[in-house]
């Protein structure tokens, strides 16, 4: 009898362990799906259908998390379009007249959102600068080819621009007429 109760205890630790494990892994992969910048923790993030691309709010930036994939083929795009464009803009001795070529450095593209304004239109988002980088979201391309703005869902950008919104209202003053 003694030894059927501790045999129970036992049995119950293991499980009980074992969903503490499970658990605890859970927590750790949805942590790490959740990318923050330095101090700023993320408030809302979308991944485009090919899962390459991730767009993400805090409450003071927008950025673009981008795979090593997608950085490279935009980074080879940039540079053909930039050798066919020189090669129209040589000067009569034969000197470029363009200048360095801007590529990717980093795998996350980030713009304060005082830079920046979002626009959703027709199921589209739409950027309008205040202060352009070098490089901006609708210059990334997948590694298909095409812009990774489009491969995101018109649901998920919807939901991107209403929380941007949310975002926007709660951290302007507010007026005192």
């Amino acid at each position: 009898m003694i030894f059927k109760f501790f045999n129970t205890k036992i049995n119950s630790f293991k499980y009980v362990s074992l969903f503490i494990i499970i658990l605890a892994f859970s927590q750790s992969v949805k942590a790490e799906l959740i990318y923050s910048i330095g101090d700023k923790p993320t408030l809302f993030q979308i991944a485009d259908k090919y899962n390459e691309v991730k767009l993400s709010l805090t409450k003071t930036t927008i950025y673009m998390q981008i795979k090593s994939s997608v950085k490279n083929y935009t980074n080879q795009e940039i540079e053909q379009r930039h050798h066919i464009e020189a090669s129209r803009f040589i000067d009569s001795q034969g000197h470029f007249l363009l200048g360095e070529i801007a590529l990717l450095n980093s795998e996350v593209i980030e713009y304060n959102l005082d830079d920046i304004e979002l626009i959703y239109d027709d199921g589209k988002l739409l950027f309008d600068y205040h202060t352009t980088q070098s490089i901006t979201f609708e210059d990334i391309l997948s590694t298909d080819g095409t812009p990774v703005l489009q491969n995101f869902t018109s649901s998920d950008l919807e939901q991107f621009y209403l929380n941007y919104k949310k975002i926007i209202e709660f951290s302007e003053p507010i007026s005192k007429d």
